[in-house]
């Protein structure tokens, strides 16, 4: 697994992914999960890496960039004047410029756009709707210009569970469900606690193959007629009771039901749970509310490594701790 420590500065990145700053420890740590990388260097919502993971499969990355060239600032210029622009440039182009905070006399998008179109013939600019994006980046002291090779344009909230054919209110976000399944990142995994199927609904539009399990026959029916509409097909689903499982399972990925006038039925189920699982898979993201006192109220826990949080508020009542736990 990564680990989200920050390494000495390194140049030689071949991508630069542009990181949501909605969540940003979140958004770097799909990343690196998915990619499984470790080495890394990260300006502002700037992730440089030399490697190009699945980005399809992201939920809270909004661009990746591959690296042309790179150089100090002040040098930028005369390296860009030195590309063979044959090889990064279709039809027609933009100029676009990003900087960190800390970044200071970038050139502007006139200057390099100047300097693009002498090096190409017969150019076409096209500010709308090019088919060559290109980026000047720009670093507390380094500058990169790139090529845009993806932007994010999945429609998440269309998604949304009042959206769904069949709906459960207290549903994840698509979003944050799909960056739980990069996360984990395994082929198949199991949600024990499946409702009405919005996890699966995200696996499964990866091509992850999917188990749900719940002990209400309604939620089984609402997640199978789900994940039909949404022309999943790897999936199975199961009336079963979480605290029972006993089949092996490449990882767990879930929800914890959550009811507020039930509190020490939920802690028992909880940690019912955690000891079931810890026989069936050793890899579990879970999802619970933030004011449960996970070392007072789920002792079964201690067998488990929690190797990462994650805290997302929902609403002034609630507020959901995620966590990554390997044993």
């Amino acid at each position: 697994m990564p680990i989200l420590k920050k390494p000495s500065p390194f140049y030689y990145s071949m991508y630069i992914y542009l990181l949501s700053k909605e969540d940003l420890d979140l958004s770097l740590f799909e990343v690196l999960s998915l990619g499984e990388i470790n080495k890394f260097e990260l300006n502002g919502n700037m992730l440089l890496i030399n490697k190009k993971v699945d980005y399809e499969m992201l939920a809270y990355t909004k661009k990746i960039f591959k690296v042309i060239c790179k150089s100090e600032i002040n040098q930028i210029k005369q390296k860009i004047s030195e590309i063979d622009m044959k090889k990064n440039y279709e039809k027609s182009f933009c100029i676009r410029c990003l900087k960190t905070d800390e970044c200071t006399n970038l050139p502007s998008e006139n200057e390099v756009a100047s300097i693009v179109w002498k090096s190409i013939e017969k150019p076409i600019v096209n500010l709308k709707t090019p088919h060559t994006k290109l980026y000047l980046i720009g670093t507390a002291k380094m500058a990169f210009f790139c090529k845009e090779i993806w932007e994010n344009k999945q429609k998440f909230d269309d998604r949304r569970a009042h959206l769904r054919p069949e709906l459960h209110p207290t549903s994840l976000n698509p979003k944050l469900a799909r960056a739980f399944v990069n996360i984990l990142n395994k082929k198949s995994f199991l949600d024990p606690f499946c409702g009405s199927g919005g996890i699966l609904i995200e696996g499964g539009l990866v091509g992850c193959k999917v188990t749900g399990y719940d002990i209400d026959p309604i939620m089984i029916r609402r997640s199978e007629i789900n994940l039909k509409h949404y022309g999943i097909k790897k999936y199975i689903l199961e009336l079963k009771d979480a605290t029972t499982i006993n089949d092996k399972v490449e990882g767990i990925i879930t929800d914890l039901p959550y009811g507020r006038n039930s509190k020490l039925e939920n802690f028992k189920i909880y940690d019912q749970f955690l000891k079931v699982a810890r026989k069936v898979t050793n890899r579990m993201i879970v999802s619970l509310p933030a004011d449960v006192d996970l070392e007072k109220h789920l002792p079964s826990l201690s067998d488990w490594k929690v190797e990462k949080e994650f805290t997302h508020y929902l609403h002034k009542s609630l507020s959901k701790r995620t966590i990554l736990i390997t044993y």
